[in-house]
Protein backbone atom coordinates (compact mmCIF):
# COMPACT_ATOMS: atom_id res chain seq x y z
CA UNK A 1 0.00 0.00 0.00
CA UNK A 2 1.29 3.44 -0.90
CA UNK A 3 1.04 6.17 1.72
CA UNK A 4 -0.05 9.57 0.50
CA UNK A 5 1.53 12.70 1.93
CA UNK A 6 -0.54 14.23 4.71
CA UNK A 7 -2.37 17.40 3.71
CA UNK A 8 -2.40 20.39 6.06
CA UNK A 9 -5.66 20.95 7.91
CA UNK A 10 -8.37 22.68 5.91
CA UNK A 11 -9.87 25.93 7.14
CA UNK A 12 -13.01 25.32 9.18
CA UNK A 13 -15.11 26.70 6.33
CA UNK A 14 -14.23 26.41 2.65
CA UNK A 15 -15.58 29.56 0.96
CA UNK A 16 -18.39 29.09 -1.51
CA UNK A 17 -17.33 28.74 -5.10
CA UNK A 18 -18.44 31.66 -7.27
CA UNK A 19 -21.33 30.83 -9.62
CA UNK A 20 -19.13 31.62 -12.62
CA UNK A 21 -16.63 28.96 -11.50
CA UNK A 22 -19.40 26.38 -10.98
CA UNK A 23 -20.64 27.18 -14.49
CA UNK A 24 -17.12 26.73 -15.91
CA UNK A 25 -16.90 23.36 -14.15
CA UNK A 26 -20.30 22.27 -15.49
CA UNK A 27 -19.17 23.24 -18.99
CA UNK A 28 -16.33 20.69 -18.66
CA UNK A 29 -18.74 17.80 -18.02
CA UNK A 30 -19.28 15.73 -21.16
CA UNK A 31 -22.90 14.58 -21.52
CA UNK A 32 -23.23 10.87 -20.76
CA UNK A 33 -19.82 10.72 -19.09
CA UNK A 34 -21.07 8.31 -16.41
CA UNK A 35 -21.74 5.56 -18.95
CA UNK A 36 -18.24 6.00 -20.39
CA UNK A 37 -16.47 5.94 -17.01
CA UNK A 38 -14.01 3.12 -16.38
CA UNK A 39 -15.57 2.61 -12.94
CA UNK A 40 -18.94 1.84 -14.58
CA UNK A 41 -17.50 -1.45 -15.83
CA UNK A 42 -18.81 -4.58 -14.14
CA UNK A 43 -15.14 -5.52 -13.68
CA UNK A 44 -14.80 -3.19 -10.70
CA UNK A 45 -16.60 -3.13 -7.36
CA UNK A 46 -18.23 0.31 -6.88
CA UNK A 47 -17.39 0.12 -3.17
CA UNK A 48 -13.71 0.60 -4.03
CA UNK A 49 -14.40 4.30 -4.66
CA UNK A 50 -15.88 4.66 -1.17
CA UNK A 51 -13.34 2.59 0.79
CA UNK A 52 -11.55 4.05 3.84
CA UNK A 53 -8.42 6.05 3.02
CA UNK A 54 -6.08 3.38 4.41
CA UNK A 55 -7.71 0.56 2.42
CA UNK A 56 -5.60 -0.84 -0.42
CA UNK A 57 -8.58 -0.95 -2.80
CA UNK A 58 -8.69 2.85 -2.75
CA UNK A 59 -5.29 2.84 -4.47
CA UNK A 60 -6.71 0.45 -7.08
CA UNK A 61 -9.67 2.80 -7.60
CA UNK A 62 -7.30 5.74 -8.10
CA UNK A 63 -5.42 3.70 -10.70
CA UNK A 64 -8.65 3.03 -12.58
CA UNK A 65 -9.40 6.77 -12.48
CA UNK A 66 -5.94 7.60 -13.80
CA UNK A 67 -6.65 5.66 -16.99
CA UNK A 68 -10.30 6.70 -17.32
CA UNK A 69 -11.30 8.49 -20.54
CA UNK A 70 -13.77 10.77 -18.70
CA UNK A 71 -11.71 11.50 -15.57
CA UNK A 72 -11.87 15.25 -16.23
CA UNK A 73 -15.69 15.22 -16.50
CA UNK A 74 -15.95 13.14 -13.35
CA UNK A 75 -13.80 15.55 -11.34
CA UNK A 76 -15.58 18.59 -12.79
CA UNK A 77 -18.95 17.08 -11.87
CA UNK A 78 -17.84 16.31 -8.31
CA UNK A 79 -16.44 19.81 -7.80
CA UNK A 80 -19.44 21.55 -9.35
CA UNK A 81 -21.95 19.59 -7.28
CA UNK A 82 -19.94 19.49 -4.05
CA UNK A 83 -19.92 15.68 -3.99
CA UNK A 84 -19.06 14.90 -0.34
CA UNK A 85 -17.95 11.26 -0.49
CA UNK A 86 -15.71 8.89 -2.38
CA UNK A 87 -13.07 9.06 -5.08
CA UNK A 88 -14.15 11.18 -8.07
CA UNK A 89 -11.78 11.83 -10.94
CA UNK A 90 -9.01 10.29 -8.85
CA UNK A 91 -9.42 12.71 -5.91
CA UNK A 92 -10.80 11.90 -2.47
CA UNK A 93 -12.99 14.11 -0.27
CA UNK A 94 -10.10 15.98 1.34
CA UNK A 95 -8.29 16.57 -1.94
CA UNK A 96 -11.48 17.89 -3.56
CA UNK A 97 -12.00 20.23 -0.61
CA UNK A 98 -8.53 21.67 -1.30
CA UNK A 99 -9.41 22.01 -4.98
CA UNK A 100 -12.69 23.77 -4.11
CA UNK A 101 -10.76 26.14 -1.83
CA UNK A 102 -8.25 26.89 -4.59
CA UNK A 103 -11.06 27.51 -7.10
CA UNK A 104 -12.89 29.78 -4.64
CA UNK A 105 -9.66 31.74 -4.23
CA UNK A 106 -9.16 32.22 -7.97
CA UNK A 107 -7.28 29.21 -9.35
CA UNK A 108 -8.33 28.65 -12.97
CA UNK A 109 -10.60 25.70 -13.73
CA UNK A 110 -8.50 24.27 -16.59
CA UNK A 111 -5.30 23.64 -14.61
CA UNK A 112 -7.33 22.28 -11.70
CA UNK A 113 -8.79 19.57 -13.94
CA UNK A 114 -5.46 18.70 -15.60
CA UNK A 115 -4.96 14.94 -15.31
CA UNK A 116 -1.35 15.43 -14.21
CA UNK A 117 -2.28 17.74 -11.35
CA UNK A 118 -2.48 15.98 -8.00
CA UNK A 119 -2.99 19.08 -5.84
CA UNK A 120 -4.44 22.51 -6.40
CA UNK A 121 -1.02 24.09 -5.90
CA UNK A 122 0.67 22.09 -8.68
Amino acid sequence: MTRRAAQPALPLVVPAMPAAVRNQLRAQVVPGWGQKAACASRTFDPDWWFAPADDEVQAVARGVCAACPVRRSCLAYALATGEPDGIWGGFDESERAWLRLALAEGTRVGPTLDPHTRTAAA
